[in-house]
């Protein structure tokens, strides 16, 4: 069962070798060579960062995205929103070519890191999270969050089977 770990468009373009096979199985995000990464301030423009970009803290915004190794025992990507361009968001767009073969599930938790889920460090984060197929943007979850363990979801996709959909 292909199952696809963990979101202004940053999309893909229209070069093929841009979109990633999904093989039958398990896919990590994590594993994933090809993705987007994009962020906005609110009430500004959307920028979109270098394909497969990764950094802490490092570009002016202040934005994360990067493999951030294991936290509570699991696999993590770190995503971090604008702060030193203004408060906003960041997202990262997935471009998969799915299989044939069905079920397809999308497979993600949330959570905080521990030494930030605390009053005094953090409010929490809003997790999103949508697919782009066939031309339109489905928001399948979002959720405001502060604790540091993880929630999970899982999202059939079955319905997309040997489609290319952009996972956010």
């Amino acid at each position: 069962v292909p199952v696809i770990a963990w979101g202004a468009p940053a999309g893909p373009g229209d070069d093929a070798s841009l979109v990633v096979s999904v093989p039958v199985g398990e896919t990590y995000l994590c594993d994933v060579g090809v993705y987007h990464v994009g962020w906005q301030s609110y009430g500004k423009e959307p920028v979109a960062m270098p394909l497969g970009y990764s950094g802490h803290f490092a570009d002016p915004s202040g934005i994360t995205y990067t493999d951030w190794g294991r936290v509570l025992g699991r696999r993590a990507l770190l995503m971090h929103s604008p702060w030193r361009a203004g408060p906003g968001k960041t997202w990262v767009d997935y471009p998969l070519a799915l299989p044939r073969e069905k079920p397809i599930r999308l497979s993600f938790g949330i959570a905080m890191g521990p030494d930030v889920a605390s009053p005094e460090k953090s409010d929490g984060v809003t997790f999103f999270c949508s697919l782009i197929a066939d031309g339109q943007t489905k928001e399948l979850m979002k959720r405001h969050y502060a604790l540091a363990q993880w929630a999970d979801y899982t999202f059939d996709l079955s319905n997309h089977a040997g489609k290319t959909v952009i996972a956010r």
